[in-house]
């Protein structure tokens, strides 16, 4: 049992634990204090602060703005899918490739600013990126609604690409970073569910405005969400991982301070919380340096496949639905009503997904989800009745969205504090190429046959399953990593101040009269040299 355990038996175990953890922790107060300059206190890791802290109303509040943000996201993504026959009836001199510029372009955008976000995140923290790329999509998306002409209008959504690059790299960053371990898988899966209600709200507003009142209040509806969104973001505060890391140990300590007060858990944190800073983390040269080299190169490589693989098997199905299903010559069947019947089964595949998080793994619903949509495909490809065909694409997105859930819950916990942003941005630069990959790659492989781009997103969601469970390590209910060493909040010398909790003076006091009476008994003992344990826990 270490230190971390000793503070947590303390404030939660039973009677049995907190006594072992209080004579655990007099052997070892008494153990350094054998030594010149080693401290007595114990320490806790800033994921324990947290679980100190617990879950509830903060981390409620910062996951429904990260919904609102992905939500966003997802409205400016689709948007554009209505809006481009509207634009080719309304200026009838624009060319298919002149249309295909919308929506390619802002990818471009995505992709080139989604790494640059990622390493500000990391140099300036987290909240300017935050606040900064949500205000480029709010800004931007309300300047193409106010075009004057076509391509205006295009270099205004490039522009909100770019923002959107920055959102999608430093939203889920922002909040793993917020929750306690066990809380943090179930949570972030949850975010994703708000996906859903953006193709609902896209859908709603463009049949709602689109044939009354025209495309710039589509575009500017399109908007809302990241004009709203930018207004609540200002409410939160920059990450405490990332101070403490910059060395700012107080600001960490006042913003964990708040975060407990606003869960109604302030007494459970010490009376005198304070934070151990960090080394200084890499140069900005240094960034890309320290993801290229072991042990991060690995899984950076493979989870940086894995969201080019499934953006492309996502996007080429999704783009390429009605030509698959007009390949079928089944009567009956509405492309709108499939696609709405798809994304309704994206609800219980979330679900199901995040109730198997924690006891399955990251990487095991990872792969399973992939495995279970490469299977769905497969299928679709064979199918030729009404039903079979509705069955089977619901069954492509019910298991997706739990890939893409996994995904961004697995990828920021794969990385420590001082590059996971930088990691983050660079996984979703790999996703823009594949969604760029998808169209060609699919409009090739139609001319081999109707069936032959289904067969290759299966074989890619398959060989994306495979490189999951290389994936070095399974992050399912551990803490962050921030760098070493790890960051420690210090239990300094509790004080009788008002209001402090009476448990934690209790206990340091037992402790240091244990310490003492320890330090007594072993006198004749202390000639001899310290054991490797006791040596290694000093130099921790």
């Amino acid at each position: 049992m270490d230190e971390a355990e000793d503070a947590s038996a303390i404030d939660h175990g039973g009677k049995g634990r907190a006594r072992d953890a209080l004579l655990h922790a007099c052997a070892d107060t008494s153990e350094r204090a054998d030594l010149p300059g080693a401290p007595s206190e114990r320490a806790l890791t800033i994921d324990e602060v947290l679980d100190l802290a617990g879950f509830g109303r903060f981390q409620l509040r910062l996951q429904a703005i990260s919904g609102l943000g992905y939500m966003a996201d997802t409205a400016e993504l689709l948007f554009v899918t209505f809006l481009l026959p509207e634009f080719a009836r309304l200026w009838p001199h624009l060319t298919r490739a002149q249309l295909a510029l919308v929506p390619a372009l802002s990818a471009l955008g995505t992709l080139v600013a989604a790494p640059l976000w990622g390493v500000a995140s990391d140099v300036f923290g987290r909240r300017v990126v935050f606040l900064g790329s949500m205000g480029l999509m709010a800004f931007a998306g309300l300047a193409s609604a106010a075009a004057p002409a076509f391509w205006p209008f295009v270099a205004a959504r490039v522009l909100v690409g770019a923002g959107l690059g920055g959102a999608l790299a430093v939203d889920f960053v922002v909040f793993v970073e917020y929750v306690p371990a066990r809380q943090r898988g179930v949570s972030t899966m949850l975010i994703t569910l708000w996906g859903v209600a953006g193709v609902l709200y896209v859908g709603a507003t463009a049949r709602l405005l689109l044939p009354t009142l025209g495309w710039r209040c589509y575009c500017a509806s399109a908007a809302l969400p990241s004009c709203a969104l930018l207004l609540a973001r200002f409410w939160v505060a920059e990450s405490p991982r990332f101070l403490l890391l910059r060395g700012r140990a107080d600001e960490a300590a006042r913003v964990l301070r708040a975060v407990a007060a606003t869960n109604g858990r302030s007494a459970a944190l010490p009376v005198r919380l304070t934070l151990a800073p960090l080394p200084p983390p890499p140069a900005l040269g240094e960034l890309l340096r320290t993801l290229l080299r072991a042990p991060h190169a690995r899984p950076l490589l493979l989870l940086s496949c894995v969201w080019c693989g499934l953006s492309c098997a996502y996007a080429g199905f999704t783009f390429w639905l009605p030509t698959f299903l007009a390949a079928k010559s089944v009567r009956g069947l509405d492309v709108y009503e499939t696609f709405l019947l798809m994304t309704a089964a994206e609800v219980p595949g979330l679900l199901l997904a995040t109730a198997a998080i924690d006891r399955v793994g990251r990487r095991g619903v990872l792969s399973a989800t992939l495995i279970g949509c490469a299977l769905a495909l497969a299928a679709f490809s064979a199918a030729s009745s009404h039903a079979a065909l509705v069955r089977c694409s619901s069954a492509s997105y019910f298991a997706v969205v739990g890939s893409w859930a996994t995904l961004y819950t697995l990828t920021p916990e794969s990385f420590p504090t001082p590059v996971r942003a930088t990691a983050a941005g660079i996984t979703r630069m790999c996703a823009c190429v594949g969604t760029a990959l998808a169209a060609p790659l699919g409009s090739a492989l139609l001319g081999v046959g109707a069936s032959a781009p289904l067969v290759a997103y299966a074989a890619m969601l398959g060989a994306c399953a495979l490189l999951v469970l290389a994936v070095p390590s399974e992050t399912r209910l551990r803490p962050l990593s921030d760098g070493a060493p790890t960051a420690r909040a210090s239990l300094a010398r509790v004080g009788e101040a008002e209001g402090g909790h009476l448990a934690d003076r209790q206990a340091v006091d037992g402790a240091a009269r244990g310490a003492a009476a320890r330090s007594e008994a072993d006198s004749a003992d202390r000639a001899m040299p310290p054991s490797p344990a006791l040596a290694a826990r000093v130099d921790a």
